[in-house]
């Protein structure tokens, strides 16, 4: 792979290649002497921008990961209306699908269960589901406290699945099915599905699914 565009500034560029590099790697897989070589730079110059290899990373991570948490804020503030939280599934499907490396990179922390993912779930996953919690706070009521923290917690994980592992998976798809995920038409399609899963929750049938209302239960 090329080096990043030296028109960038160089904490720019080192920045899109330990992003590139993490989510291809992994964290303990990458060093900052891989940084360095594809940014095209001397190892040492990288401490003029980044104090170490994990404030470097955490760094990747929040350029990757606040944009969710900002999208999240937005639609908490305006809670109450689904109709916004439907478009915060469009918001959130787009960014995972133009940043795949969000989903990578979470995948690697994932598997490797290191550090890492301890880092990703306290500083960003944690508050976006407190945020979400509120958005499914205004879903019709769940007999039961316990029944409610079963349902809000199978909400979180089937859409977790349903966006981080669209993008993770998306190479296998296209060779499984002859699908391309990605494209834009096709990821438009993904967010119809979302939304009509979301609509389900409220009881209510947007009008894209044609009356058919969806039922779920947990």
């Amino acid at each position: 792979m090329p080096a990043p565009s030296s028109k960038k500034p160089t904490a720019l560029r080192v920045l899109d290649a330990a992003e590139d590099l993490f989510a291809e790697r992994g964290y303990a897989a990458t060093s900052l002497g891989d940084v360095a070589d594809r940014v095209g730079v001397r190892q040492p110059s990288l401490y003029n921008h980044f104090k170490s290899k994990q404030h470097l990373y955490e760094c990747v991570l929040e350029r990757l990961l606040d944009p969710f948490l900002e999208m999240m804020e937005a639609v908490v503030l305006d809670v109450g209306k689904h109709e916004r939280s439907e478009k915060l599934i469009a918001e959130i499907m787009n960014h995972a699908v133009q940043q795949p490396n969000v989903a990578r990179l979470i995948q690697h922390a994932v598997l490797t269960g290191d550090t890492q993912m301890d880092l990703i779930v306290e500083r960003w996953l944690e508050p976006v589901v407190e945020r979400g919690q509120v958005l499914l706070e205004a879903v019709p009521e769940v007999d039961g406290a316990e029944e409610a923290a079963e349902f809000s917690a199978r909400v979180v994980m089937a859409f977790n699945s349903l966006m981080l592992g669209y993008v993770t998976l998306a190479p296998l798809h296209k060779r499984l099915l002859g699908i391309e995920p990605l494209e834009p038409q096709s990821t438009q399609r993904h967010i119809d599905l979302l939304v009509r899963f979301w609509a389900a929750l409220w009881n209510h049938s947007p009008e894209s699914s044609q009356g058919t209302e969806i039922h779920l239960s947990f």
